[in-house]
């Protein structure tokens, strides 16, 4: 099973119209896939999952999401020059040993012209430092918002940006 992780708490964001695309991508190629929306996360997992505790409705996120999850795959906004610091929390909650071989693919998306390069270079540190491989074609989308098909409501990437996931998604799934 593959795990899309839309890898933002923020509300109607870009992050999720293209983790929403991908999913509709692998369920038309019969790819057996979950989408993780961090929308949902409980509000205090942060405070609730350190130190060998845990919070339930945590706990049967990580058993839906990340245990039977073979690959992941990361859309990852670029904040601030980074990833979001709610990626990193999420990471940090669950015991390493849940990662520990699979394999990841990370698709950046900003509204600036890197795509998130930067994040995507400092999160495939924190994946290989829990022992994630990461797939080297790693789609950037840059300016984000003005490729969607019809507008922002639309789940659907433009034909340029749909291409370059789709691709992805053919190599690694």
């Amino acid at each position: 099973m593959i795990t899309i992780i839309s890898s933002t708490n923020r509300h109607n964001s870009a992050t999720h119209k293209v983790a929403l695309h991908l999913e509709k991508h692998l369920r038309a190629r019969e790819k057996p896939c979950k989408l993780l929306n961090f929308e949902k996360l409980p509000h205090d997992f942060i405070f609730s999952n350190f130190n060998n505790n845990s919070n339930k409705e945590f706990q049967q996120t990580i058993d839906a999401y990340i245990v039977p999850a073979v690959k992941f795959i990361f859309v990852i906004p670029e904040y601030n020059g980074g990833f979001p610091g709610i990626l990193k929390a999420f990471i940090d909650c669950i015991p390493p040993k849940h990662f520990y071989g699979k394999q990841a693919a990370l698709v950046g998306v900003a509204d600036g012209h890197a795509g998130a390069l930067r994040a995507l270079d400092m999160f495939t540190l924190v994946l290989n430092h829990i022992r994630v491989n990461v797939h080297w074609n790693r789609p950037k989308l840059s300016d984000i918002n003005n490729h969607f098909e019809g507008n922002f409501e639309d789940n659907d990437l433009d034909e340029l940006y749909s291409r370059r996931v789709e691709t992805m998604i053919t190599d690694f799934a």
